[in-house]
């Protein structure tokens, strides 16, 4: 027959609510007003992190920086180049790759930094950076849980966490991106691999060895407990 089959009901309601318009959200955050900066540019900071499909909780121990063109001046806030770090603000000037390539530094840029400027204590802040944030991811994924709802099939999920850190190295979180951009040096190295190995292999092992130990002794993602 070519008879053209009535929706059902089910299917009905789901069209009408996303067609229905839902009132704008907005987020207001305090400004930051005196950020920790490099050598007096701003930057923050993308951490990536996964929730696997046993609600395990992962951070990436590399992280990338994303700075400014341009120094840091809280007197002109017109001047998006020196408050917004995001490559799409800083491809605008002129200055952008002229400090670091594609403005991108990385956790070992940060550690170099820190121990040139506060020598014999480098270690121990950044130690204190990245627990923060780790803090952060944790409780973040831990407050969604009960609302996230459950699965009939094995899924896992990658956050981008967008940090920024102020003059008295507290950690601040800025947003919390469900699809983030990676830097390209990452994808080029092993953050695909590693992933593989938290991510699937212990639910599809390939072999013997995957079987005993999916995680290579080089993997870079750390479980965060409470």
């Amino acid at each position: 027959s070519n008879e053209k089959q009535a929706p059902t009901p089910g299917f009905r309601e789901a069209k009408a609510k996303a067609k229905a318009k839902r009132p704008p959200a907005w987020l207001v955050q305090s400004y930051i007003l005196r950020p920790f900066l490099l050598d007096g540019r701003k930057f923050d900071i993308r951490a990536l992190a996964v929730v696997t499909h046993d609600f395990k909780v992962y951070f990436y121990k590399t992280w990338i920086m994303r700075t400014c063109s341009e120094p840091y001046s809280p007197d002109d806030l017109d001047n998006n180049v020196k408050h917004i770090s995001n490559h799409c603000v800083q491809t605008q000037s002129d200055q952008y790759g002229k400090f670091e390539d594609g403005n991108e530094l990385f956790t070992e840029d940060m550690l170099r930094y820190l121990e040139q400027h506060y020598p014999g204590a480098g270690a121990e802040l950044l130690e204190g950076i990245v627990q923060q944030m780790k803090d952060t991811v944790w409780h973040t994924v831990h407050s969604v849980k009960d609302s996230a709802g459950g699965t009939d099939f094995d899924s896992f999920q990658v956050f981008g966490y967008d940090f920024m850190i102020d003059e008295s190295m507290k950690v601040w979180l800025l947003e919390v991106n469900g699809s983030p951009a990676c830097a390209e040096r990452m994808l080029e190295a092993d953050f695909g691999r590693h992933l593989v190995e938290i991510a699937i292999d212990p639910l599809y092992p390939t072999g013997a060895e995957c079987a005993l130990d999916p995680v290579s002794p080089d993997n870079q993602f750390e479980e965060i407990k409470p």
